[in-house]
């Protein structure tokens, strides 16, 4: 479609899958635009502090799928990427105390970053919630709940994405779980992981900021 002079394309949902080998070799480029623009989604206006500290969360919590980058660098990263934001027009200037989406376009060319890492969020989002309730268990099993937990979700609409669903994608959120302690060994079975109730609704929480719930 054409709107505001500037075109637009879209892609058959059972065709995504295949062209998401190509996205995720290009997708660390445009993966600092993306996170800010998730964020700013969820919240705009936000304090440009405030979105720095969730900037450096969100960079730590998918360390699994883009390069690394060091602490004392992210504040550079972010500068940078509000710089290129606000060239193109997706937020007014980069130089204000509050970080906000610039009118309608701004929305668009946001919303449209932000769609880059969607898949991610869903399938985060999907491993915390698939091991509420669960009993002690290996990670493999815990990883196959997950796996089943996600193709249920999908089916019934609450994630979008079906490249959300890649088993590497799911047993790298389960890794995150137990990164930020969600899961954590059994004191009865160090060959099992059991559920933090309180850090897994934590975790559920932060990634549910981003789906259409």
């Amino acid at each position: 479609g054409v709107e505001e002079g500037e075109r637009y394309y879209t892609i058959d949902e059972d065709e995504r899958i295949k062209l998401d080998f190509y996205k995720n070799m290009t997708l660390h480029f445009f993966a600092p635009a993306s996170f800010l623009c998730a964020e700013l989604a969820h919240e705009s206006p936000v304090a440009r502090e405030t979105l720095l500290t969730r900037y450096r969360a969100m960079r730590d919590k998918l360390r699994l799928e883009f390069p690394d980058v060091p602490a004392d660098e992210q504040e550079l990263e972010f500068e940078v990427t509000l710089a290129s934001l606000a060239a193109a027009g997706v937020i007014p200037s980069s130089a204000t105390p509050a970080i906000a989406v610039h009118g309608d376009r701004g929305r668009r060319k946001s919303r449209w970053l932000e769609s880059l890492s969607h898949s991610f969020f869903e399938s985060y989002y999907a491993a915390t919630r698939a091991v509420h309730g669960a009993e002690s268990a290996s990670e493999k099993d815990l990883v196959a709940r997950v796996e089943s937990t996600a193709t249920k979700l999908y089916r019934n609409g609450v994630l979008e994405r079906k490249e959300s669903l890649a088993r590497p994608l799911l047993a790298n959120a389960v890794k995150q779980s137990i990164a930020c302690g969600a899961l954590g060994r059994d004191p009865a079975d160090a060959n099992k992981l059991a559920v933090d109730e309180t850090k897994r609704r934590a975790e559920e929480a932060f990634w549910a900021r981003f789906l259409r719930l």
